[in-house]
């Protein structure tokens, strides 16, 4: 069993400040070392998504184009490591590695991508940073009304504004936003939420955002957020006492609950199950079962929603957990199976590795340029449509990559209800050449942009056709 790579980074000990790329536990160093590692602090640092791809739309080599925020900085790679640009510095310094999120895209209304994070400023109140290219960046001031900003949680890019959950020194839930079209910034606090809270987790569900926390006094509230109101839709009984711990939520798409792991004082970890009618259930006895020792540093590190494991069909999901959160503690890697059976391999881990004081993913959505691309894969990346499209053929823009030449085939379906998917004879490329009669174009998959002409017989000006690209 291997889950998709993805991307981390060593950014507060064991050695030099190194981009990792993670194979299920185990991460490997990648390109060369930058930037200055970062204070970490056991029980309330957990960093993550320090690291991602990230190239403005259209634009070529995004690939191996990649973001790395560490300590007051951001750097760039457009070589997948190799070699290293100081793109931003914060000029309100920023303190240890838990007033840190991580970076994340988020689409504007018009469909442009951007990138930002958030931090505490000197004044332990929060900021953001974004933007449109990983080149230039825009510093917010603090976000108005806010309060101080000690551990970061989570994160959730939802439709055009990027939502951060963080608590204050004292446990309270916040929640900062930030539109990057605009730069427009807002603070606001969950009901019912007071003082040594732990483990909040922002997730999107039925089209909604949800923040879910342990409560102080040992609850789980879920509260439901709707452009600034706030709706606590679900409150569960006494689990046992909030700890200092970190949680992770995500959606099974095989029954449309969400689940959430976090971490019990004195009980050990533990998972609740609540239905889309917001019913609870205390699943813990079916799938940990003691599997996890319960100890009082245990710790939730990361989740992988794994997509490309199975494209089209129910995604492969993957909880992290660590025995402690002190520095150079392993992270051991445990497959979901379901609310009828233990996690990973009968209990027992799928794998182990890494160092809980190393940056993973704490996310619901890998999507959002978490995934890392293996140098010398080949991929098609489908970029537009040029110009007007012609009567019974259409013009196709692409890039491919992974280094030498590549061939590409282009099948499509007229608009049945069985869509019936056949080869489009294909001519008048920009570069390369055509073979196989006309099913195959030969290119070279070095990221530059490429274009044929495809024919579709039968279609029409307003038809509605299905179209895939496949390159080997």
């Amino acid at each position: 069993m291997v889950a998709t790579p993805f991307l981390g980074a060593r950014i507060t000990s064991g050695g030099s400040p190194q981009v990792q790329r993670y194979i299920d536990a185990v991460p490997s160093n990648q390109g060369v070392t930058t930037g200055s590692l970062e204070t970490y602090t056991a029980g309330t640092s957990n960093p993550s998504e320090r690291v991602i791809m990230f190239a403005p739309a259209g634009a070529a080599g995004g690939e191996e184009t990649f973001l790395f925020f560490i300590n007051s900085q951001i750097y760039r790679s457009d070589d997948a490591g190799a070699t290293w640009t100081l793109v931003h510095t914060i000029t309100a310094s920023v303190a240890g590695s838990a007033t840190r999120s991580g970076l994340f895209i988020v689409y504007d209304a018009t469909g442009v991508p951007w990138v930002a994070c958030a931090y505490a400023s000197t004044t332990g109140l929060p900021r953001f940073s974004y933007s449109s290219d990983g080149v230039t960046w825009t510093e917010t001031g603090t976000v108005s009304g806010s309060s101080g900003f000690s551990e970061w949680h989570s994160a959730a890019p939802y439709r055009d504004t990027l939502y951060i959950a963080y608590t204050t020194s004292g446990g309270s839930m916040n929640i900062i936003t930030l539109a990057p079209a605009t730069g427009t910034t807002t603070y606001f606090t969950l009901p019912g939420y007071g003082a040594s809270n732990r483990s909040m987790n922002l997730v999107v569900w039925d089209g909604f955002l949800y923040a879910i926390a342990h409560v102080a006094g040992g609850t789980v509230r879920l509260v439901r957020i709707v452009g600034g109101t706030e709706t606590v839709v679900f409150t569960s009984g006494v689990l046992a006492g909030a700890t200092t711990n970190f949680g992770l939520a995500w959606i099974d798409p095989s029954n449309n609950n969400l689940y959430f792991a976090f971490k019990s004082s004195g009980t050990g970890s533990r998972i609740l199950q609540i239905t889309s009618a917001f019913s609870g259930t205390d699943i813990t006895a079916t799938v940990l079962a003691g599997t996890l020792p319960a100890t009082v540093n245990g710790n939730w590190k990361a989740l992988l929603i794994d997509a490309e494991a199975n494209i089209g069909g129910a995604p492969d999901i993957y909880l992290y957990w660590a025995s402690s959160t002190t520095a150079g503690t392993a992270v051991n890697q445990y497959i979901w199976n379901g609310n009828a059976a233990l996690i990973g391999a009968a209990g027992s881990p799928n794998d182990t590795g890494g160092d809980v004081s190393f940056a993973m993913l704490l996310s619901d959505k890998t999507s959002e340029g978490s995934r890392y691309w293996t140098t010398g894969q080949k991929k098609i990346e489908m970029v537009s449509t040029n110009g007007t499209p012609l009567a019974a053929s259409i013009r196709k823009r692409f890039r491919c990559y992974g280094g030498g030449l590549v061939t590409v085939r282009i099948y499509w379906g007229m608009a049945t209800v069985e869509y019936p998917i056949v080869l489009a004879a294909l001519s008048s490329p920009t570069s390369g050449s055509i073979s196989g009669g006309t099913d195959n174009i030969n290119v070279p998959a070095d990221g530059s942009l490429q274009e044929v002409t495809a024919a579709l017989p039968g279609e029409g000006f307003g038809d509605r056709f299905v179209m895939v690209m496949e390159v080997f």
